[in-house]
C-alpha cells in the first residue's frame, strides 16, 4: 500500500464534468537513483564507471560550456565582421563520432544561416590510443564547391587528421576553410597546421568523456576525465 503522505491528491479543478475524481497516483520519483559510477568517487577525485575503469576528471560541465560558448563567439564575431557576413550561409562540417554532442551545443549559439553535414575520420580505432592511418568517408558531406566551410572536431592531437580533412575539402573547391576544436593537447603537433578556433587546451593525456571515447566507450559522460595508462588496454581494436 502507498502511504497517503506520499500521493496527489485532486483539487477542484481536477474534477471532471461528471462529478468524478481521477485516481490517486502516487507521483513518479525523478530523483536518480544511486548508481555505482555516482557513488565511487574517492578524495583523489577518480570517479570509477563504465568498464569499472578509472576517471580522473579533467573539465568539469561548467568549465566544457565556458569553452564551447567561447568558440561561439569568437566563430560568431569572424564571421559578422566579415564583409558579406551577415548574408554568407557557413557550411558546418562535424567529424564524426566525437564532435556530435559538442556540434550541437555549438551550433544553437550561432546565429548566421548555415548547413550541416558529416565527414568520418577515423586514426583512432578500437583500443589503440595512438594515431594511425587517417581514413576519411565523405557520402554525409553536402556540395561545398564555393561555400563557406567551418570543420568542428573534438580534439586536435597530431594534426593528422585535421590536415588530411582540410586537403581532402580543398578538393571539393570551397570558398573558404576554417576549422574549430573542443580540445588541444600541448605538445603533440606533428604537422605544419593549427586549428583556427580552439576551446580548451589539455596535457598530453588520453581524455574520454562529452563524445571522446575509448573503444566505443565513455561517450556519454557530461564532464571531461583521463584514463590512466595502467587503465588503457592497447591493441588494434
Amino acid at each position: 500500500m502507498v502511504p497517503v503522505g506520499s500521493l496527489s491528491l485532486p483539487t477542484k479543478a481536477d474534477y471532471r464534468v461528471g462529478g468524478r475524481a481521477p485516481k490517486m497516483v502516487a507521483p513518479i520519483d525523478r530523483e536518480p537513483k544511486p548508481t555505482p559510477a555516482r557513488q565511487a568517487a574517492n578524495p583523489a577525485g577518480e570517479t570509477f564507471c563504465q568498464e569499472k575503469k578509472a576517471v580522473k576528471p579533467v573539465f568539469n560541465e561548467d568549465e566544457l560550456r565556458g569553452g564551447v560558448a567561447g568558440l561561439a563567439r569568437r566563430i560568431s564575431a569572424d564571421w559578422c565582421n566579415s564583409a558579406d557576413g551577415d548574408r554568407r550561409p557557413l557550411v558546418v562540417v562535424g567529424v564524426l563520432t566525437g564532435c556530435v554532442i559538442m556540434l550541437a551545443d555549438l551550433v544553437r549559439q550561432l546565429e548566421m544561416p548555415m548547413r550541416i553535414g558529416f565527414v568520418r575520420a577515423s586514426s583512432y580505432r578500437g583500443k589503440t590510443t595512438h594515431p594511425g592511418s587517417v581514413i576519411v568517408r565523405r557520402d554525409m558531406l553536402p556540395d561545398i564547391c564555393g561555400q563557406d566551410v567551418l570543420i568542428v572536431d573534438d580534439i586536435f592531437d597530431t594534426g593528422q587528421t585535421l590536415r588530411k580533412l582540410t586537403t581532402q575539402l580543398t578538393e571539393l573547391g570551397p570558398r573558404s576553410i576554417k576549422s574549430a576544436v573542443l580540445l588541444r593537447k600541448r605538445g603533440r603537433r606533428k604537422v605544419d597546421l593549427n586549428p583556427d578556433y580552439v576551446g580548451l587546451e589539455t596535457p598530453d593525456q588520453f581524455v574520454v568523456g562529452y563524445g571522446l571515447d575509448y573503444n566505443d566507450m565513455y561517450r556519454n559522460l557530461p564532464y571531461l576525465a583521463a584514463l590512466e595508462p595502467h587503465e588503457l588496454d592497447e591493441g588494434t581494436g
